[in-house]
């Protein structure tokens, strides 16, 4: 079949985990706004990458193949990768298939990215023409989650803020061109977290709102434990200004301990022993807390290396 040189092609990359029905449900409702709105989408032509996190033990697609859906294109890692690796898992595979002037997005399959934002990420590239290096990320303005998971969120967030010195609001939700992909993909660091790769790049970007919807069946397979895992991953690729900031902060409360609480101390005013305690306990508490994730980095950054192909 003869393609038409004129239009754009879309790859949308997507992970799937024993749900693929969800995945079902996000091919029809995309394709069926694309239909809707010939004008701004008649020039585009989709190609979908899924990636069967299952490693091909989803009992579902052995019994409904998928070869009905026009242009689905389905990765089989060796085993289970977890949703981010598996997106960097199909984009390395994927990066010697396409043009630099492809288009590619990549999203949650359960229904959580909208496909209703999808011309949100795509417009600054066709409407605005806007440079090759540059990315498109869906800045998440409202969770439909319960009051604790916002709780935990919040106060990740806020130590995302103090440990790296960035604000972090994107998923996996994010746009951009193939230019980007073959220049940037093997960078290490997407070997670590693949959404937070992109501000500890200091790649270029525009910010799209987008509501985080609700999922199409079921519940999250994320547990609490998975979750704090997850957002232990999305500070790996901050190791380096992570660590220099924790030497600064040792550093200062080592010559607050120096010059501060040893002269209370020898002076015997009030309370200078109990502060003399607070500085020794701070002091052990980010050395602990510091050798912790120095060895959960060094623990990941191993495994990643196993499972680079």
């Amino acid at each position: 079949m003869l393609v038409n040189e004129s239009k754009i092609k879309l790859w949308i990359v997507t992970p799937t985990f024993h749900d693929f029905k969800s995945f079902i449900s996000l091919y029809k409702n995309t394709h069926t706004l694309f239909k809707q709105n010939p004008k701004l989408l008649s020039d585009i032509e989709i190609s979908w990458v899924v990636i069967d996190d299952s490693a091909g033990r989803d009992e579902f697609l052995n019994k409904t193949p998928l070869s009905d859906l026009e242009n689905v294109h389905v990765l089989f890692p060796p085993f289970n990768l977890g949703h981010q690796s598996a997106i960097v898992y199909a984009l390395r595979n994927l990066q010697h298939k396409i043009n630099e002037q492809d288009l590619i997005i990549t999203m949650d399959s359960d229904g959580e990215d909208l496909p209703n934002d999808i011309p949100k990420l795509i417009g600054p590239f066709i409407v605005k023409n806007i440079h090759c290096s540059n990315v498109v990320l869906a800045i998440r303005t409202k969770r439909k989650e319960n009051l604790i998971f916002k709780l935990l969120y919040f106060f990740f967030k806020l130590l995302f803020k103090i440990t790296t010195g960035r604000i972090i609001n994107n998923g996996n939700f994010i746009c951009f061109k193939g230019a980007f992909l073959i220049r940037m993909i093997d960078h290490p660091s997407f070997d670590l977290c693949y959404s937070s790769t992109f501000i500890s790049l200091n790649v270029p970007y525009i910010g799209v709102p987008c509501e985080r919807a609700v999922r199409y069946y079921g519940k999250s397979r994320m547990n609490t434990f998975h979750l704090i895992m997850h957002g232990l991953r999305m500070l790996l690729p901050f190791a380096s200004i992570i660590s220099t900031r924790g030497l600064i902060l040792l550093f200062i409360i080592f010559l607050s301990l120096l010059f501060v609480c040893l002269p209370l101390e020898l002076f015997m005013l009030p309370f200078a022993h109990t502060i003399c305690i607070a500085h020794f306990v701070m002091i052990m508490m980010i050395t602990l807390s510091s050798t912790l994730f120095l060895l959960f980095y060094n623990f990941h950054l191993s495994n990643v290396r196993s499972i680079r192909f």
